[in-house]
């Protein structure tokens, strides 16, 4: 009997023990699973293999130790989550937001995140963070997504010209050369309207037009932080568009239809937004001064935080607007 008793009180010790790694509120994860949002919730351990979370709202959640392996987080709003100590193979982090996120100890194994937003975030030792003002697309013939570049030390070191005195001197180049292991992970850089860059070979930067922006923009929906000020977006077609902290400061975007579209921290400073379909967008901390959103639909938007000294509002629709 004394055996038995012994037995069992290990046996609650060890549950004891194990507990904490399986510690995720079943409310919390049935919440998300049922409507896709779940803020500050308590989803540590938790089993999300393959789970699609695409645009999910995980804003302040705590993920960590959770096995998100597969998952399909595109778009998704993971601001100030902790995911740290995190099983993150294969995981879909395009475009996603993971601004001051913890990720800390996580497995990133063969992970997408290109064109996410990793401003603040606690990364794991073999990832390098971006530098400041830095934008890095990835090509798969290039750099595989989610894989850190490896340096090749048989990589010849570039020959200065010598300068004669019959020659002109030589033309100063203005594309930036990096080294491989310096390339980051993700499609974003700190500050909105600075200009985004393509990565052509992995030790070449340069500069990508706006009309090359306008073109990405109109045929993929996506431009995180991009400079598009002043560009004639008039009637385009930008429904659930990731606009996150662009630069669209007196832009025409009268009768575009922005449905759904992300746009926090967006500057639209005196842009025309006359009858433009705002449906359901997320405004959180724009700059809208001086904005005409005459006759425009901004029912069920969140304009929470948003900067409106001199917004133009006459006969724009409201009707549940989050403030």
């Amino acid at each position: 009997m004394k055996n038995i008793v012994l037995f069992f009180t290990v046996f609650m010790s060890l549950c004891g023990f194990l507990a904490p790694a399986l510690s995720y509120n079943q409310d919390d994860l049935d919440q998300l699973l049922k409507t896709n949002s779940c803020q500050d919730c308590d989803l540590s351990g938790a089993l999300l293999v393959d789970a699609n979370l695409a645009k999910a709202n995980l804003k302040g959640a705590d993920l960590s130790g959770a096995n998100l392996r597969g998952a399909l987080l595109r778009m998704a709003d993971l601001a100030g989550a902790s995911l740290k100590n995190a099983d993150l193979r294969d995981t879909v982090f395009e475009a996603a937001d993971l601004f001051q996120a913890d990720l800390s100890g996580a497995n990133l194994g063969n992970a997408n995140l290109e064109g996410a937003c990793l401003v603040e975030a606690s990364l794991p030792k073999e990832i390098q963070p971006p530098t400041e003002n830095t934008l890095v697309s990835q090509k798969e013939k290039d750099v595989q997504p989610g894989v850190v570049p490896v340096q090749q030390k048989d990589i010849p070191a570039p020959v200065t010209p010598i300068q004669t005195s019959s020659a002109p001197a030589p033309v100063k180049q203005t594309e930036e050369v990096v080294s491989e292991s310096s390339l980051p992970l993700q499609l974003s850089k700190k500050g909105p309207g600075a200009s985004p860059v393509e990565v052509d070979t992995v030790s070449e930067i340069k500069l990508i037009s706006q009309e090359e922006l306008v073109e990405t923009l109109l045929e993929t929906g996506m431009c995180v932080e991009c400079d598009l000020a002043g560009v004639n977006l008039s009637g385009a077609k930008l429904k659930e568009a990731y606009l996150e902290r662009v630069n669209l400061a007196g832009a025409d975007l009268s009768k575009a239809n922005l449905k759904d579209a992300n746009l926090k921290g967006a500057n639209l400073q005196n842009a025309n937004l006359q009858g433009a379909n705002l449906r359901g967008v997320d405004l959180y901390m724009a700059n809208l001064a001086g904005a005409d959103f005459t006759g425009a639909n901004l029912t069920e938007a969140s304009i929470d935080g948003a900067y409106m000294a001199g917004a133009l509002l006459d006969g724009a629709e409201m009707d549940k607007v989050q403030q």
